[in-house]
């Protein structure tokens, strides 16, 4: 018995001393050294700048290099909402990446914060550039790669509730504002001056589909091009008032 205990323990130092030395071998030989790392997914961000923030070294051994901490990088970088890292042996890793887009600017202290869907701060710019702004509401903070922080709750969930459904109703016309001064009545503002007045925000998804049949041409001639005021009636319909200019 003790002899069987004897082989059986010098069996398992034997394979720990041979784990060792293969472990040694795969961290020292240059097969493993990191010879190309590739970008996919990438439209905003430049593959330098993914690279950068990576950080993943060239010429390193890849099982010395962690791909858990690479996305942790790069997640952790404002306009990247998920990022996968992964070596493909024997010596590439492959970074995929799925950015944040641009949603919407709001007034904040030294400028506009530029947010995605989710109110996620991406960047923040001295003015409104090109972007769907949204009034009612000013952030008390702004910090890229965090959300925006606005005192009124109700306020910033509404605002993300709206990007949120717009994009899925994808109303194929280009809004200039969004106004969430009053919480009984929200706002679209297209850039030919329709002023879509939704009401609450109950039923949005509903209001939001109807309103892009409508602006389809479906409804007396009403297009994208339209200006005027389209208004949500309690009878459960917009009701279009042209404009008198």
């Amino acid at each position: 018995m003790a002899k069987r205990r004897r082989r059986t323990g010098s069996g398992i130092l034997i394979l720990l001393l041979l784990f060792a030395i293969a472990v040694t071998v795969v961290l020292t030989i240059p097969v493993f050294n990191i010879t190309s790392v590739t970008v996919t997914g990438n439209a905003r961000l430049s593959e330098e700048e993914i690279l950068t923030v990576a950080a993943i070294p060239a010429g390193e051994n890849i099982y010395r290099v962690s791909m858990k901490n690479a996305r942790e990088r790069l997640e952790g970088q404002p306009y990247i909402l998920t990022a996968e890292v992964k070596r493909r042996f024997p010596a590439r890793v492959s970074i995929e990446v799925t950015e944040r887009e641009e949603a919407a600017a709001i007034k904040c202290t030294g400028g506009y914060a530029v947010i995605d869907k989710a109110g996620r701060v991406l960047r923040i710019a001295a003015d409104t550039e090109d972007l769907m702004t949204v009034t009612g509401g000013t952030a008390e903070e702004a910090v890229p790669g965090r959300n925006i922080v606005i005192q009124d709750e109700h306020f910033i969930t509404n605002l993300t509730t709206i990007l949120e459904e717009l994009e899925k109703t994808d109303l194929q016309v280009r809004l200039r504002r969004i106004q969430l001064d009053s919480t009984l009545d929200t706002v679209l503002i297209t850039e030919h001056g329709l002023e879509i007045h939704l009401g609450g925000m109950d039923e949005l998804p509903y209001k939001l589909q109807l309103c892009r049949n409508v602006l389809g041409g479906g409804y007396g001639g009403i297009n994208r091009e339209s200006s005027g005021v389209l208004r949500w009636t309690s009878e459960g319909q917009f009701s279009y008032r042209q404009d008198e200019n």
